[in-house]
């Protein structure tokens, strides 16, 4: 009867100790999670600080661009102007040539009179 009761008692004894190592199994398992989480997260961590940095660079390109077109709206009034002076004294220079020419055919009707008066 104590043999029976012993070899009972090595057969649980033999059960806790496989449970035992089932437990420390899955354990060792949960360890493995755990450290495989904890790198996830120190990775996810790592780019979402490279996503911020380069949110910032986007936001500083918007803000370089924004100023170039602010410059070149600035340079196109300014051309825009020139043209504008241009154009008038284009208008000026014609008027001038006009009147170069009028001065001239006088000058030369004028000539024309004094050669005909000396004539007379």
């Amino acid at each position: 009867e104590m043999r029976s009761k012993l070899e009972i008692q090595a057969a649980t004894l033999n059960e806790s100790e496989s449970e035992l190592e089932e437990m420390k199994n899955k354990l060792q398992g949960s360890e493995r999670l755990e450290l495989e989480v904890e790198e996830m997260r120190s990775k996810l961590e790592t780019q979402a600080a490279a996503l911020e940095t380069s949110e910032s660079e986007v936001e500083e390109m918007r803000s370089k661009l924004e100023t170039q077109a602010a410059e070149l709206k600035q340079s196109e009034a300014e051309m825009e102007a020139m043209k504008s002076s241009l154009k008038s004294s284009d208008k000026t220079n014609s008027k001038v040539e006009n009147m170069r020419c009028n001065m001239e055919t006088q000058a030369v009707a004028l000539e024309q009179s004094e050669s005909n008066m000396e004539e007379m």
